[in-house]
């Protein structure tokens, strides 16, 4: 004699087994990509947001930004000169010195780094820009030039209005 536990759960588990893998499959692909396409739109509603923000705000976010950053900065320059002076027994004013030098020597090593990619990537990009010019005709390669000789213009006349 069956349970009334077996009665219940096996009818449900035979008709999991019924439905094919394909429909299964599908409904969790669909759900994945309403998943994809409502995160895009919440990145690009933060996006508006923080572009609303520092339109209106933009005056009093980049102090406050500024500050805050000079506070943590001064509170792990703190925090770093204690554990120095803890560590190794140095007087603060080396540790003061040690942790500048490291900040120094942190701060040029991710700049050089930056730098690199900066460069090695605005060589790629001239490079693509340049096949695609080979590729053009004649004739929208006129039209490019056009609008860019357009957009100097523009850029020179604003330029020469407020100064």
């Amino acid at each position: 004699m069956k349970s009334s536990y077996q009665q219940l759960t096996v009818p449900i588990f035979k008709q999991s087994l019924r439905k094919p893998f394909g429909k299964v499959l599908s409904h969790f692909t669909e759900r994945a990509k309403d998943w994809v396409i409502s995160q895009s739109r919440k990145k690009s509603v933060r996006i508006a947001a923080a572009l609303t923000i520092a339109v209106i705000f933009g005056d009093m976010l980049l102090p406050v930004l500024a500050h805050s950053l000079h506070v943590l900065n001064e509170l792990i320059d703190i925090a770093l000169e204690h554990t120095l002076e803890w560590l190794f027994h140095t007087s603060k004013r080396q540790a003061q010195i040690i942790v500048f030098y490291g900040k120094l020597i942190l701060v040029l090593s991710l700049s050089w780094v930056a730098l690199r990619v900066f460069y090695y990537r605005s060589c790629q990009t001239c490079a693509k820009l340049q096949n695609e010019w080979r590729m053009k005709t004649s004739k929208s390669k006129f039209i490019a030039c056009f609008r860019t000789m357009l957009m100097i213009v523009a850029l020179c006349s604003t330029l020469s209005m407020f100064t």
